[in-house]
């Protein structure tokens, strides 16, 4: 077992408290083997890669709040289940349902 050895794959099985015999040890070191050497494999492909081209300048937008349209304000007005028809106010239920 090239990368792991049977005490380091027993101590990572027990952290996932897995109960492995000898033959499942054997098969778990080269599985965590096989799975470095894919991280490395890709961390050297990244290291390979051109720098990214810098972000382009932009120019921020202005915040500007505004009032919602008075069709979407109905529209959620509709969608309240109780509603206080002489003035509008929304009536909720005291706590949780």
């Amino acid at each position: 077992m090239p990368g792991f050895d049977r005490d380091e794959t027993r101590r990572i099985a027990r952290l996932a408290r897995l109960d492995l015999d000898d033959a499942e040890v054997e098969a778990l070191a080269r599985d965590l083997d096989a799975i470095t050497r894919a991280f490395s494999d890709l961390a050297d492909f990244a290291a390979a890669l051109p720098p990214p081209a810098p972000p382009a300048a932009t120019t921020p937008r202005d915040d500007v709040a505004a009032p919602a349209p008075e069709r979407v304000v109905e529209a959620i007005h509709a969608a309240f289940p109780r509603r206080d028809a002489a003035t509008g106010a929304v009536r909720a239920p005291k706590g949780a349902p």
